[in-house]
């Protein structure tokens, strides 16, 4: 059975994983392989792509080359 979207309502299956790290203020999702490590969450793909994080944070986006930082996006 596939896994489904976490947030509230959705039911696309799950495209991403994704994990807090507060430690260094960084917010991580890398693609869904299936396996999901602990404490890990799964988002479909449009709330994965519509991800915001706080600003001074960092949303290490694994499908992309460079981290993005938190904030309005011309800060980016």
């Amino acid at each position: 059975m596939a896994r489904l979207c976490e947030r509230p309502g959705c039911s696309q299956p799950a495209d991403v994983t994704y994990g807090i790290d507060a430690d260094h203020l960084t917010v991580w999702i890398e693609p869904f392989e299936g396996a999901v490590a602990f404490r890990a969450g799964v988002l479909c793909r449009r709330h994965a792509d519509a991800m915001v994080v706080p600003l001074g944070w960092m949303l290490d986006d694994r499908r992309e080359a460079e981290p993005r930082r938190g904030g309005p996006p011309w800060h980016r």
